[in-house]
């Protein structure tokens, strides 16, 4: 008895076929020319690196970190490594160990590509999934937070989804003010730690602002009643604060302010920013983002600001699926040849008509059975029209087209007119 046990595919690890890849497709392609109108560079980057260097930057208090990464065993002490699990330290530093953001420091880019975190696999969140990513460097004002929030809204526009998602905003301060604020939140929530479970107790004294983004309906209501971290800053950074939303409605550009919004990693200061949107009742991210110039202070030795985004590429799909049709363009023609000398020729005459029409999408027939079978292959094929060649067609220097999906004169067209397919 065969084993199949190899080919099962592996959990969290999709597939992506036929009309999904084609939209998958499609969006880079958008993306891409938003990327180019707004003159970002593109970056390839390692799927790998030190377990070290995520360990440091994104915290030891997260998801990321304590659970999800897929660590590979180095051949050294502290040489491990692992799949990238996001894409905003990777390029910082591909920009700090190649001097990008030397001369000139208003630098911008853009990458798209697999992620990979060892998720509890559910509808939109997968163990390897497609990030889209902008990274913005050198801007210490808000210009860099509203060019990325247009550049995500352009893409929504682009996708007719723009009226589908809600933008939720919310000011987090620096870390002081992050640091007094934890404390505050650690006296509140310490009163019902009766009703927290062990993952929740562990935050608490470790990081309480995680326990914001905590999903058991047990804590909806506590949380809703507790401290909000915008009360606690001071008025330079509410004006500031105040002044980026007014810009924001002034773009005509709606959002939410969310006052119990708060990154999943520790790495963001001052505002940050998701989309959201219900699917099947339940509440999912499609992009997310905010400022980082904490971050790049640790591991940089001069002032270096820093604003991001990323975009779940699979979450983009179930809701662009749900929303909007996109079909692959259906096949044009389906070429059919018969007698020996025109089949021996199938391949010589299908890259001339290519060359001549190229922008013509064309099947050769591989069987090589009989005319009704090679007939009712291109039948099956979806094509719109076939194009069959046979000993009478060669003798007679043309090629015959029959259309398959509309009643119309079959025709011929002489090999020195092939661009008129």
């Amino acid at each position: 008895m065969k084993n199949y046990f190899f080919f099962n595919k592996i959990k969290g690890f999709p597939y992506y076929y036929y009309n999904d890849s084609f939209i998958i497709r499609y969006f880079e392609d958008v993306i891409k020319n938003i990327m180019i109108s707004y003159n970002y560079n593109e970056i390839f980057m390692p799927f790998f690196d030190k377990v070290g260097l995520y360990k440091s930057s994104l915290g030891e208090v997260t998801d990321i970190v304590e659970k999800q990464m897929f660590v590979i065993p180095g051949y050294k002490v502290n040489d491990n490594v692992c799949l990238r699990p996001e894409g905003t330290v990777s390029c910082i530093k591909l920009v700090l160990s190649s001097g990008l953001l030397r001369g000139y420091n208003q630098k911008k880019f853009w990458y798209f590509g697999p992620m990979f975190r060892r998720e509890n696999t559910q509808l939109g969140r997968n163990r390897q999934f497609i990030q889209f990513g902008v990274e913005i460097f050198g801007i210490n004002n808000y210009s860099a937070e509203i060019e990325s929030i247009l550049v995500v809204s352009r893409l929504l526009k682009c996708l007719n989804l723009n009226d589908k998602v809600l933008l939720e905003i919310n000011f987090i301060g620096d870390s002081c003010d992050r640091f007094r604020y934890k404390r505050i939140l650690f006296k509140y929530f310490i009163k019902y730690i009766f009703l927290f479970n062990m993952n929740c107790k562990r935050r608490l004294y470790f990081n309480p602002t995680r326990i914001l983004d905590d999903k058991d309906s047990v804590l909806y209501d506590i949380i809703l009643q507790s401290p909000k971290v915008y009360d606690f800053l001071d008025s330079k950074k509410k004006c500031d604060f105040f002044l980026f939303l007014n810009k924001l409605s002034y773009l005509k550009i709606n959002y939410y302010i969310n006052y119990y919004l708060f990154r999943g990693l520790d790495y963001y200061d001052y505002i940050v920013y998701e989309w959201t949107f219900f699917f099947r009742g339940v509440k999912q991210s499609i992009c997310a983002g905010g400022r980082y110039d904490g971050l790049l202070r640790c591991v940089s030795n001069n002032d270096i600001y820093g604003t991001g985004f990323a975009v779940g590429i699979d979450r983009l799909l179930i809701l662009f699926k749900e929303n909007c049709s996109l079909i692959k363009k259906s096949l044009d023609a389906y070429l059919i040849c018969f007698g020996n000398f025109s089949i021996n020729l199938r391949f010589e005459i299908s890259e001339i008509i290519r060359k001549k029409n190229p922008f013509l999408s064309l099947e050769v027939d591989f069987y090589l059975g009989g005319y009704k079978k090679q007939f009712s292959n291109a039948n099956k094929s979806g094509a719109r029209f076939v194009i069959i060649i046979g000993d009478y067609e060669l003798i007679n220097s043309c090629l015959k087209i029959k259309y398959l999906k509309k009643k119309e004169n079959q025709i011929y067209i002489s090999f020195l007119n092939l661009g008129d397919i």
